[in-house]
């Protein structure tokens, strides 16, 4: 009992306390298939226009991402429906999804990690799984590189990571496109 007491201090005094949370807050979303997709602006056509989709945590669908919930959620569940071919022939007269962030099975699906998890977990897990990964690779690469320039600060990086995360640009963009050049630069 003493060990695991020393062990569990250690881990809050060292740098790897917001890591392990954040690999927490991840196996837990996966687990409640959390994720940040307004494609719950669907769900007054289905149920009624005053219908008020019961799976929201907080906040609402947001329309205007309609790249998001209309365009990139659909051909990830077309995918999934088909077996995650390279050429979905049942998208317009066969699209490629190798050249859009689409999950497929083919040797270069190894250079986009973050899609891999399609061929293991059942589609809503793997979705919530792929949405949480990249915010959580976002603020462990911003964290470890605040913690370059300022060591042993562990609390504003971590502060500095989550603001950016939550910046408005980040939100906005919050596709693999945008948050990759980030955490793959920082």
């Amino acid at each position: 009992m003493r060990k695991a007491f020393d062990a569990i201090k250690s881990l809050y005094s060292s740098i790897w306390l917001f890591p392990v949370i954040l690999l927490i807050v991840l196996l837990a979303g996966t687990a409640l298939k959390i994720h940040g997709s307004s494609i719950g602006a669907y769900y007054p056509y289905f149920y009624g226009t005053t219908a008020e989709d019961p799976d929201l945590l907080f906040g609402k669908p947001r329309p205007i991402r309609s790249d998001e919930w209309l365009v990139a959620t659909q051909k990830t569940i077309i995918q999934a429906e088909n077996n995650f071919p390279r050429v979905n022939e049942n998208i317009a007269n066969g699209e490629d999804v190798s050249l859009q962030d689409q999950p497929y099975k083919e040797w270069s699906a190894i250079l986009r990690p973050h899609n891999l998890i399609f061929f293991i977990l059942p589609l809503e897990y793997a979705f919530s799984f792929k949405w949480l990964l990249l915010g959580i690779l976002l603020l462990l690469s911003c964290y470890f590189f605040v913690l370059a320039v300022l060591p042993r600060k562990r609390f504003i990086a971590a502060l500095l990571s989550i603001s950016l995360l939550f910046s408005p640009f980040v939100q906005w963009w919050y596709t693999y496109g945008t948050l990759a050049s980030l955490y793959y630069a920082l």
